[in-house]
């Protein structure tokens, strides 16, 4: 039993299939040969597996279509979805085991909205060679006048960057080889382009690339929220941030930051297809 769900949806969004979607597989038993297989085959982003320990209690891990990945935003959302609303789950709180970070927690609120408790990653400013910047606006179509600021989270490997405008992040065109072939004197997994939005509808606007780990562009990131809503809070001192992730696809994210080091990822879903995959 297999689905897609589309996590981090707009729910004012015309288009059916905004937001990111995510397969979400549950399992007996962890096989990680077959978790790949089903992962690269399926070709979303992330698939989620899970295996239950108890009615509000599973463990959870996550698949690229290449590589099992630390953690996922909108694969654990989409997990959730199919707990709460496929599966019929009448717990309030689903706790999330996961094999390298701790547990995560979802509830449901009765119109609908996920939120997702996790812990938050603090990004440190850094400095790179004027070489390295001029390689790196070249591989994403940007000018490095646009930049102003560069954030490393280095357990999750992702490269924070803030640009100028909404425009600079919207103009973003992304080489991966050539991306992946930068020296950045740090191990990037990832590689975030944000920006403060200038209208009441959001606070922020992003969009996040992965092709170290098989994700050209990834349409909602909610991991790097966990490292973005502590980085803005420190820029706008909004402990609140709404965010537009302005892929293709579009997708909306609300972030809290609290001050047990927690952050409450918060989002809508919908399951797209559900189905049995045979093996």
């Amino acid at each position: 039993e297999i689905y897609i769900v589309d996590a981090f949806i707009q729910k004012n969004n015309p288009n059916p299939f905004s937001g990111n979607p995510a397969g979400v597989c549950l399992l007996d038993e962890w096989d990680e040969s077959l978790m790949q297989s089903i992962a690269n085959e399926l070709q979303q982003s992330e698939t989620g597996f899970l295996i239950k320990q108890d009615a509000s209690k599973y463990q959870i891990r996550w698949f690229t279509p290449v590589c099992e990945v630390d953690l996922c935003g909108h694969g654990t959302l989409a997990a959730a979805h199919v707990l709460f609303n496929e599966k019929k789950s009448h717990v309030d709180k689903i706790e999330f085991e996961t094999m390298n970070r701790g547990t995560l927690y979802v509830e449901k609120a009765p119109n609908g909205l996920l939120m997702m408790d996790f812990p938050q990653a603090v990004a440190k400013q850094v400095d790179m060679d004027e070489d390295v910047i001029s390689q790196f606006g070249a591989c994403i179509n940007l000018s490095v006048s646009k930049i102003r600021g560069c954030y490393f989270e280095p357990r999750s490997g992702k490269l924070m960057v803030v640009v100028d405008d909404i425009a600079t992040v919207s103009a973003v065109i992304v080489n991966s080889q050539g991306l992946m072939g930068i020296d950045f004197g740090r191990v990037v997994k990832g590689v975030n382009i944000s920006a403060m939005y200038t209208e009441d509808s959001y606070d922020i606007t992003t969009r996040y690339f992965a092709p170290w780990v098989g994700i050209e562009e990834d349409p909602v990131n909610g991991w790097s929220h966990t490292i973005l809503a502590p980085l803005y809070a420190s820029i706008t001192g909004k402990t609140e941030l709404r965010s537009f992730m302005c892929s293709s696809r579009g997708g909306d994210v609300v972030t809290e930051l609290f001050d047990n080091g927690r952050v409450v990822l918060s989002g809508y879903a919908k399951t797209s297809l559900c189905g049995t995959l045979f093996t």
